[in-house]
């Protein structure tokens, strides 16, 4: 694959190893993902720098949001929560056009690459 599953990925494939009445429903499985990374760290060998800057930038994902439009905020929605990526998909789900989704992905890019960065 190349890349870490996402969770629903882990989640279609939990659900194949678990006996129908304790599989998880769509979506079930990041909240619990979510509790995980929000707990503390035991020990200083737990995090290595890397880590560490992989969390800053994922909360620099998530703060964002907060700078964003409201139109923009469902386009951010669609691409960060719900795993839509495709602008013509996004387009088809908000009513947009292709390239009106377009200008607000490249928004959306650039509130987020202009947070600071994390510096370790």
């Amino acid at each position: 694959m190349g890349r870490p599953p996402t969770p629903e990925e882990h989640e279609a494939r939990l659900n194949t190893l678990l006996p129908e009445h304790k599989r998880l429903p769509p979506g079930g499985l990041a909240p619990i993902l979510a509790l995980r990374k929000n707990t503390a760290l035991s020990s200083n060998f737990e995090a290595t720098p890397s880590t560490f800057a992989q969390s800053l930038e994922h909360q620099n994902v998530q703060l964002a949001r907060h700078d964003l439009t409201p139109q923009d905020q469902g386009i951010y929605d669609l691409i960060y929560t719900h795993g839509v990526t495709s602008t013509g998909d996004i387009a088809k789900r908000l009513g947009m056009s292709d390239p009106a989704v377009s200008r607000a992905k490249t928004r959306i890019e650039k509130v987020i690459t202009t947070k600071p960065k994390p510096t370790i």
